[in-house]
């Protein structure tokens, strides 16, 4: 009979009365896990299992992280995989100090006999999946409240990085936060919307600090490095703003865009905008709104030329109608201007701004 068939056979067995349940790359599964040592008394757990896994990938078991270190070389036509794990314990990488799941091992030396091990009191052994993380020698790691400068980093190995960190200095622990302007904006299409974070670092507010903005719909609001939200489309998407992994969610509705009329003006002055002595000139406006014909109501505002003139009594204004005006010019005789600004009431749209030039009669 082929081995790999019995000792699957084997496998299936054990597995189906003594096998604990696990998660395997995101994959539900059951193990088999056998204790094992190694000369040194560091615990190894082996595993085996018909989920497929690499060196690199981490595991859990009852809520407890592990990562798998070594893969045994699978027998021919066998289905199950077998290999060696150990738990893991939490250190900061780097200078933004992610939280990476390590095994974290004290280094040993050989004295010069070779029969005795000692232990290095100042340097351990961190190992890390490859995937994900980028370190390099003379970055820092903090490990226990302790942080570790990176003496060198061993990568020969599939899926995982060997690094050796040396005690460096105490570690004083951060605490982040970051607060926003406001938690939820209620937006138009097109619109666009700025993100104030505010974020401190053990109470002290930050000023120019890294953050990193995501959108879980870019297809209806997008967002800058800067935190510059831009409305794309109608729907609800959320905004993740991180600040060294502590982050607060911004959450923008973005509803449709009204349609703006069309809206059009035409003005009539019965008499030209050069209005001769004791000839009155009167101003008449209409507004078409997509199509229908309206009479605005009209404010007519006059530059200080103009009041001046008006108090004088050289020009007389007067109002005719909601949407018209009348000037007349009473006294001058001399070329003079000034300026009105004619606006529609309702909407505050400058219609005109107006010169009007007086002059002596015939």
């Amino acid at each position: 009979m082929n081995n790999s068939i019995t000792l699957d056979s084997s496998y299936k067995k054990a597995i189906e009365m003594c096998g604990v349940n696990a998660t395997i790359n995101n994959i539900d599964t059951k193990i088999l896990i056998k204790e094992a040592s190694d000369e040194y008394g560091i615990d190894y757990k082996k595993i085996i299992s018909s989920t497929s896994f690499n060196q690199g990938n981490y595991m859990f078991v009852n809520g407890v992280q592990y990562l798998i270190v070594d893969v045994e070389e699978q027998l021919t036509q066998s289905i199950y995989n077998v290999g060696t794990f150990r738990k893991t314990k939490e250190i900061l990488l780097g200078s933004n100090y992610k939280p990476v799941q390590s095994i974290v091992d004290r280094d040993r030396i050989t004295l010069v006999d070779g029969t005795y091990l000692q232990e290095v009191h100042d340097q351990y052994t961190f190992i890390i999946p490859k995937l994900g993380n980028k370190t390099g020698v003379g970055n820092t790691l903090v490990y226990d409240l302790g942080i570790y400068n990176i003496i060198s980093i061993d990568s020969s190995r599939d899926g995982l990085y060997y690094i050796t960190g040396k005690y460096s200095s105490v570690y004083t622990p951060h605490t982040y936060a970051i607060t926003l302007n406001s938690n939820s904006q209620t937006l138009k299409e097109t619109e666009t919307y700025t993100i104030v974070p505010t974020c401190t670092d053990n109470g002290v507010v930050v000023t120019s600090p890294t953050v990193i903005y995501t959108s879980s719909d870019t297809n209806i609001a997008t967002v800058s490095s800067t935190g510059v939200v831009s409305c794309l489309g109608v729907g609800s998407a959320t905004i993740n703003c991180n600040y060294n992994n502590v982050s607060v969610d911004l959450t923008i509705t973005v509803e449709e865009k009204p349609v703006e009329p069309v809206v059009s003006y035409v003005e009539n002055w019965s008499q030209t905008t050069t209005i001769k002595q004791y000839v009155t000139s009167t101003y008449t406006v209409t507004r078409t709104t997509d199509s229908v014909v309206e009479i605005p109501l009209i404010d007519y505002v006059f530059d200080s030329a103009g009041q001046a003139l008006i108090s004088s009594s050289k020009i007389v204004v007067t109002r005719k109608n909601d949407n018209s005006f009348s000037v007349k010019n009473s006294t001058i005789t001399t070329t003079t201007t000034c300026y009105v600004n004619i606006i529609d009431h309702s909407s505050g749209h400058v219609i005109a701004n107006q010169l009007l030039t007086f002059v002596k009669g015939i």
